[in-house]
């Protein structure tokens, strides 16, 4: 029985076994058991067995980098113009508002300043009514 004698893994509370076609498979732990005893190599990590998997894995991952960087780096290129633009709008936006209202009230501007004080002066005096009621 040499498929016993094939290398032993124990990961997340689990038991695995390398098969001889390199395939690792979970068993259970009295047949893990029942390897080592028979002299199955033990492997403190499942990752020493998948070493071959791994290294191919990491090369796909390298290859899907290479390529995707570049459109990445086109798509951050593109972001940012597009933010630096929405922020430029946006400041210019706010400029014309503050002149088209600015130009709309000047000729009433002791009354806007007069009812804006009151407005605020009203604003104030309601809340404080509202939380003593509340509080009361």
């Amino acid at each position: 029985m040499a498929l016993i004698l094939l290398p032993v893994y124990y990961r997340a509370g689990k038991w695995f076994q390398e098969q001889a076609d390199g395939q690792v498979t979970e068993i259970s732990k009295d047949v893990a058991a029942a390897a080592i005893e028979a002299g199955a190599p033990y492997v403190d990590a499942l990752a020493a067995g998948l070493g071959e998997i791994g290294e191919d894995i990491g090369e796909a991952i390298s290859d899907l980098g290479d390529i995707t960087g570049e459109a990445i780096s086109e798509l951050g290129g593109i972001t940012l113009a597009v933010i630096k633009g929405s922020g430029i709008a946006l400041v210019e936006g706010m400029s014309d508002t503050y002149d088209y209202v600015a130009g709309q009230v000047s000729p009433y501007r002791v009354e806007a300043v007069a009812v804006v004080w009151s407005m605020l002066i009203y604003g104030l005096t309601i809340s404080t009514v509202l939380k003593r009621i509340k509080n009361a």
